[in-house]
């Protein structure tokens, strides 16, 4: 490049850079998140592991083959995979047992058990999955160390999505559960009765 020339090359990456700078379509505004957390969720497209609440477990098997549950009962499915460098994840897929037909092979709860040997890590861990639940379901209740997370399943259905520390500081809970699971939509009996001495007489 000549001499006169740096000048000129020096503005224009100046410019380049800085117009990256202010506009957000030019970087990535969500953190970069570590290997023990894409270990554990392996991507963003579904609730937890390919998973909705929702879906047929049967789905779970055939996500999980060739790896076989740990145990197996008509409550759900539990697995246990090993995490990198040192931990291990359970998760636990429980069905809507509570009611018959084909509903009950659906999805209510998935609860995960992430346990660490360094308390750094964890609490390193534990800020990445807050930092993500609050960008994909907004504000949370609670404090830190025990986070709650309303949304709603793709049904309109409303789950809850929990996530807690343990008192060891090396491990941490997470729980996504349908809310709605066990119900439907049909009013009860004492919902139907108050409608009725609701309605203004005539």
């Amino acid at each position: 490049m000549s001499v006169n020339m740096r000048p000129l090359f020096s503005g224009w990456l100046v410019f380049s850079l800085t117009i990256c700078c202010l506009f957000p379509g030019c970087r990535s505004n969500a953190p970069t998140q570590g290997s023990l957390f894409q270990q554990i969720f392996l991507s963003d497209s579904s609730d937890f592991r390919g998973v909705n609440l929702g879906d047929d477990i049967q789905l779970v098997r055939n996500l999980s083959a060739p790896l076989l549950p740990r145990y197996e009962d008509r409550y759900g499915l539990s697995f246990e995979y090993k995490l990198k460098p040192e931990g291990e994840l359970t998760v636990d897929y429980y069905s809507d047992n509570l009611i018959s037909g084909i509903e009950a092979n659906k999805i209510a709860s998935i609860v995960a058990q992430i346990t660490l040997d360094n308390e750094v890590e964890t609490a390193r861990l534990y800020q990445e999955m807050r930092e993500y639940f609050s960008r994909q379901y907004s504000m949370a209740m609670g404090n830190y160390g025990d986070y709650v997370w309303s949304t709603a399943t793709r049904d309109f259905r409303i789950s809850e999505v929990r996530l807690r520390l343990d008192e060891s500081k090396r491990g941490i809970v997470l729980n996504f559960v349908d809310t709605h699971a066990g119900t439907n939509n049909e009013p009860t009996e004492e919902e139907v009765v108050e409608e009725v001495e609701e309605q203004p007489v005539p």
